[in-house]
């Protein structure tokens, strides 16, 4: 695909949008610093995304951010159980993927490249 532009600043108010899929586009800029309450699926890898990755909704399972520019800590989303690393992100989180991305774990740096 070759979608340019930017994903929309008013994502959240899109309140029935359960599943994003906009990866091996063309997709520029940070992701919504709010994301749908309802989404449970977000695929936007390979694209030109940068920033950080914002909270993440209770109730994701499937995150795909790989082959971007994010950077910055992991998220501490409000579905989180307090355990560690993928599970941490969100109590029902079942896939990410982070390849090419940088973060900053549990006051560790690490950086796949």
């Amino acid at each position: 695909n070759s979608i340019l532009g930017r994903l929309p600043d008013d994502m959240s108010a899109h309140a029935h949008l359960v599943d994003q899929q906009a990866f091996a586009n063309k997709l520029q800029g940070p992701l919504p610093a709010k994301l749908p309450p309802n989404l449970v699926q977000l695929a936007v890898a390979a694209n030109e995304l940068d920033g950080e990755v914002p909270a993440l909704p209770r109730g994701m399972k499937y995150l795909s951010v790989a082959q971007n520019r994010f950077e910055g800590a992991l998220p501490d989303g409000p579905g989180a159980a307090g355990l560690w690393f993928v599970s941490a992100l969100l109590a029902e989180l079942v896939y990410i993927m982070l390849d090419y991305d940088c973060y900053v774990l549990l006051s560790s740096s690490w950086c796949c490249a």
